[in-house]
C-alpha cells in the first residue's frame, strides 16, 4: 500500500498527509491503525487524515478486511473501504464499506460508466447502484469489530459483512473459501444488462476517511 499526501479526489474537506511522519498511521501486532487529526482546528484544504492506496491493481479478486474499530455515526464524517479503476468512472468503483453522517447501516455501491444496470438500478456515475445492508460505524464498534469480504469474479460481485465474531473461521485465515459462507450480504450479479468484466477493470484498493464534501451533503436530509 502507498500513503497519498495530496488533495482529495472525492472533493472532501480533508488534507491527506504522510501518515508516518504525522503520527496518523501506525502498525502494531499485525494490526494497522489509521487516524485523523482530532486536536487541531481544521483550515486550508481541511482536516488532516490518511488515505491508503494499493500499489497493485486487480481484475477479479477476493478481498477481506478485519475491522476492529471505525469512525462512528457523526455528521460530516465519510469513511470508506473501496476499490477504483483509472479514469473514474470509466473502469468502475466498488464500495465495500461506506457511510456518511449518522448513517447506521453500510452502503455497498457500484459506480460505472453509462450502460450498466444491476438489480434493476442504474449504476452510472456518482449515484451508482446500492444495497443498504451490513454493520457500520457504531454498530461495528459495539460488537467488537466486523469482517467484510468482497468476491469479484466474471459472475459479479458478492459482499459479506459479519459483526463481532460471527465471520466464518476461514474468512480471515490463509485459505478463505467463499463457497462455504452462505448467502452474501449484498450481491451484484453480472448479466446482459451489465457485464462486470466490461465495466470494472484494473481496480486499486483504497482505505480512507474524509469529511464533508458532496456525498455527505447530498445525504444530509436522510441521515441527520
Amino acid at each position: 500500500m502507498i500513503i497519498r499526501a495530496d488533495t482529495d479526489p472525492t472533493a472532501g474537506y480533508v488534507d491527506y498527509v504522510d501518515g508516518t511522519s504525522s503520527g496518523l498511521f501506525s502498525q502494531s501486532g499485525g494490526s494497522v491503525k489509521l487516524s485523523v487529526d482530532s486536536t487541531s482546528v481544521a483550515s486550508g484544504r481541511g482536516r488532516k487524515s490518511v488515505r491508503l492506496t494499493s500499489k497493485a491493481s486487480f481484475n477479479h479478486a477476493l478481498i477481506v478486511i478485519d475491522v476492529g474499530h471505525m469512525p462512528g455515526n457523526i455528521c460530516g464524517v465519510w469513511p470508506a473501504f473501496w476499490t477504483t479503476g483509472p479514469n473514474w468512472p470509466s473502469n468502475g468503483e466498488i464500495d465495500i464499506i461506506e457511510g456518511v453522517n449518522k448513517q447506521s447501516t453500510n452502503k455497498m455501491t457500484m459506480h460505472t460508466n453509462p450502460g450498466c444496470t444491476i438489480n434493476g438500478k442504474d449504476c452510472q456515475g456518482n449515484q451508482g447502484c446500492s444495497i443498504d445492508a451490513g454493520p457500520y460505524g457504531a454498530n461495528i464498534n459495539s460488537a467488537g469489530g466486523a469482517v467484510y469480504a468482497l468476491e469479484w469474479t466474471s459472475d459479479g460481485m458478492n459482499i459479506w459483512g459479519w459483526s463481532g465474531n460471527s465471520a466464518p473461521s476461514d474468512a480471515t485465515g490463509n485459505s478463505p473459501d467463499p463457497s462455504g459462507w452462505g448467502n452474501p450480504t449484498g450481491s451484484f450479479p453480472s448479466s446482459s444488462s451489465c457485464n462486470v468484466d466490461t465495466f470494472f477493470k484494473n481496480q486499486q484498493i483504497v482505505f480512507d476517511t474524509t469529511f464533508c464534501g458532496p456525498l455527505p451533503h447530498s445525504r444530509t436530509s436522510s441521515y441527520v
